[in-house]
Formats: structure tokens, C-alpha cells, sequence
């Protein structure tokens, strides 16, 4: 039975596999495979909690080198970053050649800043499995490439063969290969391997640009300029969140990284709770009047739909008095965030939109963003983002909204961060200055960034570029159409 349900798993036949798993499990509850195996299935559907949990029970009957390297893959999903280094470690111990053991540990590191442990466990890792593309991506995150590294040697020599790199990998190759060239400023050899590697990741995602488009066009009609904008009290009185939101790539981890480093802030990060409390609820114009948002079941709803979102929130941390939902695509939630949350602090990261595009192209994101991997779905993107923050600017109250943009926060700091914190109901300190020390677990692709001190190297990045960007740059509006500042 078992060996059916892991040919299962192998085929990609995922339900029939976990059917499969738990009927091992029925006869047997403390099978050793039945629960790693399953524990990865779950993990592969993002319940890392799950996955952690199946998989330490596995341990407790047979420690083998690929539990505790998925037990610790699962961890750092769920920030525990600490027992993720120890579980990658104890995978290490027993098999000390596991490249991806090596490569996780890696990861982990990364994440809480320890960045000279992370290059050196994506070295090992290298070393060890010199085909491993993935590492080379990974490592270019923390680090400026170097032509003498033998890291770097061993990328090339893989470039060469990059035929024959099985496609999932080669793309991470080519976003390696793309960092590389850039890092030496050989700006044509990037942007192709950038333009190579988003090809491959498009044929592997689902963006309709069109959908999209009216996707945005239907949330601003749902919510028309009216008296709903500036209510403040229907929905759940907390004000526990703060949300920070944006295009991916515009200063949004920065930003809540400053956050964070305040003692009265708990960071977050990028949680889909609010996505999720709002599963369901229909918001339409004929609801938003105030007698409707004020009494009656819509009303009830809005106030339980906010609660169970700010009792999600508190227990990341019961003891910060306000915590951070950096989750960008929260832009499209920011009437739902009105009504639900009227005393949610909002936190809009703009950024010079052709930057923007610029950094989202060459990033490979985790998940999502399908629109970010074809220059002119990255464009229509961009600018629906622009139409639908034009109209929450227009709906909600001046101030509603603080408006942060990343070109005057890298120029002007304190100044900047003073704005921030005031309206966020923050007294100063100046530990938000030195964010970059915080050793809180990053997992974006900014995870680099926020562990240096702000700097001005990455404003008007995409000028090197223009001559690549050019039909991106037509739809924008061209090279010298004015862009937020």
C-alpha cells in the first residue's frame, strides 16, 4: 500500500497519494514513511504547520537525514528559524555530503542575517552538488559576484551546459547567470539571461492580463467615493495592524523592517490572513451606506470578519502592541480594510514605477506574480496598480492612506521614518534607524537589502537598462513621463 501511494506521489497524482498515505497510517499510526511522506505533501500545499508536525513524529520512530532535512525546510516556512538550522544540522551530521541540506541551512541562515554561515553552507552545498542552480540563485541574493570565486567558475561551467539543466532548474540558472553578469555590469549578457529565465518561468504560471484589468476596474467599482470612506465605526475597533502594502519591489520589506525594529512592533511578514477573512463576503455599492454598515447582518459580518482577522494577527506575538501584514497585494484590500478594520493603519510603499518593473523582472519570486515574467504583462500590471491606487486616493480621506514614497525615504531617513512612526501611533526611537541590525527572519527576496544600511545605489536603476526596457518603458509613458517621487 505504501509503495503504491509513493509511485502515486512521484506521478504528481497528489490525492491519490495522500488517500494512500492515510490509509498506511489507519493500520499503522506511527509509520515512520506514512508520516514524512505525508508531512511533504502538506508541506507542498503551503500547511507548513502540518508538515512540521507529521514529520516529528516520524523522527520520533526513524531518524533518517531527509526528515530532519524536510522537518527544517518546514520550520523556516514557519519562521522558526532556530529549530530550522538545528533540524538541517542533525541532517547533516547523519549525512554530511547532502547538498540540499546544505543548500536549506543556507536559506536559513539568510534569512536571519547571518550572512557569512549562508555563503559558506551555499558553497558547501555547491561543492557538493555543482548542478545544484537553485545555490547559485540563492547565493547571489546575499552577495556581489566575483569573476576569481570558484562559485562563480563552477556557474559559468554550468551556463555552458545549460541544454542540458532539466527546466525547473534552469531557470534558476538563468536569474543566477542574469545577478552575475549584472554584479561585473556586462548589462546585454544580464538582461538576456533575465529574459531567458522569465520566458521559462511564464510557460509555468496562469496570468490572464485582460482578467486582471477587470479584475481591478470591478473592486474600484465596488467601492464608489461615499460616506463608507471615512466611517470609523463599523467593523472591529483594533488597531492592532498595520498594514504595509504596494507593488512587490517597491521598499515594502524596508519599510517593515524600520517597522519591526520599533520595541512596541512585531513584524509579520507577508500572511494571508486578511485574504482569507474576506473569502465569501460580497461588497456592493447598495451595502455601503451607512445605515447598512451600522446595523444588520452586513454589519455583523464586517465586525466578525475583522475580529477573526485580528485574533490571527495577535497570536503571531500576544504581547506587541501593534504587528506588521506586509502582504503587497493587500493594495486591492484597502476598502475592505476600511470597513473591516477602520483603525488599521495603512502603509502605501511607491517607488519610481520603472525601477519597479525593472527589479520585478529580474526576480524570480517564490510564489505568485505571475504578471512579473513577460515585459508587457509587467507593464499593464503596473499600470492597472497605478488606476486602482488613483482611486482609493481619490475615495478615502487625506491621511487615510500614508503614502511612503522609497526615493524620499532613502534620501531623507529620519525624516522619513519620523512620518512613519507618527502615523503609525509610534513614539520615536532610534533603533528604527539601525534596522538593518534586527536579526527577525526575512523570507523575500529583500532578505539582502534589509540587512544593509539604507542606501541610494538602487534609485533610477532601470536608466541602465532603458535600451532592454524600451517597450515596457513605451507603455509606462515613456523614458521621461514624471513617475512618483
Amino acid at each position: 500500500m505504501l509503495a503504491k501511494a509513493v509511485q502515486d506521489h512521484r506521478a504528481g497524482r497528489l490525492a491519490e497519494a495522500e488517500v494512500g498515505y492515510r490509509q498506511v497510517l489507519r493500520a499503522d499510526p506511527r509509520n515512520p514513511d506514512a508520516l514524512h511522506l505525508l508531512g511533504i505533501l502538506a508541506g507542498s500545499r503551503g500547511d507548513h504547520q502540518l508538515a512540521a508536525e507529521l514529520i516529528a513524529g516520524s523522527l520520533r520512530r526513524k531518524q533518517t537525514p531527509d526528515a530532519y532535512l524536510h522537518l527544517g525546510v518546514a520550520q523556516a516556512a514557519l519562521g522558526r528559524i532556530g529549530e530550522a538550522i538545528d533540524a538541517l544540522s542533525a541532517a547533516l551530521r547523519l549525512d554530511a555530503r547532502n547538498a540540499m541540506a546544505q543548500h536549506h541551512l543556507g536559506n536559513a541562515y539568510s534569512q536571519v542575517g547571518r550572512r557569512e554561515e549562508a555563503r559558506a553552507a551555499f558553497r558547501r552545498a555547491i561543492a557538493l552538488k555543482p548542478d545544484l542552480a537553485e545555490a547559485y540563485s540563492n547565493l547571489g541574493l546575499i552577495q556581489t559576484w566575483r569573476q576569481d570565486e570558484p562559485e562563480a567558475r563552477a556557474l559559468l561551467d554550468l551556463g555552458e551546459r545549460a541544454a542540458a539543466v532539466p527546466a525547473a532548474a534552469r531557470i534558476h540558472l538563468h536569474y543566477a547567470l542574469g545577478k552575475y553578469h549584472d554584479d561585473l555590469g556586462e548589462r546585454d549578457r544580464a538582461f538576456e539571461h533575465w529574459r531567458k529565465g522569465a520566458a521559462l518561468k511564464r510557460q509555468t504560471v496562469v496570468f490572464d492580463a485582460d482578467a486582471n484589468d477587470r479584475a481591478m476596474a470591478r473592486i474600484a467599482a465596488s467601492f464608489p467615493p461615499g460616506p463608507w470612506s471615512s466611517m470609523r465605526s463599523q467593523g472591529d475597533p483594533s488597531d492592532l495592524p498595520i498594514f504595509v502594502l504596494g507593488m512587490p519591489r517597491s521598499g515594502t520589506s524596508l519599510v517593515e523592517q524600520i517597522l519591526a525594529s520599533h520595541p512596541e512592533v512585531h513584524g509579520g511578514g507577508e500572511v494571508g490572513f486578511f485574504r482569507a477573512a474576506l473569502e465569501g463576503l460580497e461588497i456592493r455599492p447598495d451595502l455601503l451606506q451607512p445605515e447598512m454598515l451600522q446595523k444588520g447582518p452586513f454589519a455583523d459580518e464586517l465586525r466578525r470578519r475583522g475580529a477573526g482577522y485580528a485574533a490571527r494577527l495577535r497570536a503571531l506575538n500576544p504581547r506587541a502592541r501593534r504587528i506588521t501584514d506586509k502582504l503587497p497585494a493587500n493594495f486591492q484590500r484597502i476598502g475592505a480594510i476600511q470597513l473591516t478594520l477602520p483603525n488599521a493603519s495603512i502603509v502605501f510603499c511607491r517607488r519610481d514605477l520603472r525601477d519597479v518593473c525593472l527589479s520585478c523582472y529580474q526576480t524570480l519570486f517564490m510564489q505568485g506574480h505571475g504578471w512579473s515574467y513577460d515585459l508587457a504583462e509587467l507593464a499593464r500590471y503596473a499600470l492597472a496598480f497605478e488606476r486602482l491606487m488613483a482611486h482609493w486616493r481619490d475615495v478615502l480621506p487625506a491621511g487615510r492612506v500614508l503614502e511612503l514614497d522609497y526615493e524620499a525615504l532613502v534620501a531623507r531617513p529620519e525624516q522619513e521614518t519620523r512620518r512613519l512612526l507618527a502615523h503609525c501611533g509610534l513614539d520615536w526611537d532610534e533603533r528604527c534607524l539601525e534596522f538593518h541590525t534586527n536579526a527577525r527572519a526575512v523570507r523575500t527576496a529583500s532578505l539582502g537589502q534589509v540587512r544593509q544600511p539604507i542606501s541610494r545605489g538602487s534609485v533610477g536603476r532601470w536608466q541602465r537598462y532603458a535600451a532592454q526596457l524600451g517597450p515596457l518603458l513605451n507603455m509606462l509613458g515613456g523614458e521621461d513621463k514624471p513617475q512618483p517621487a
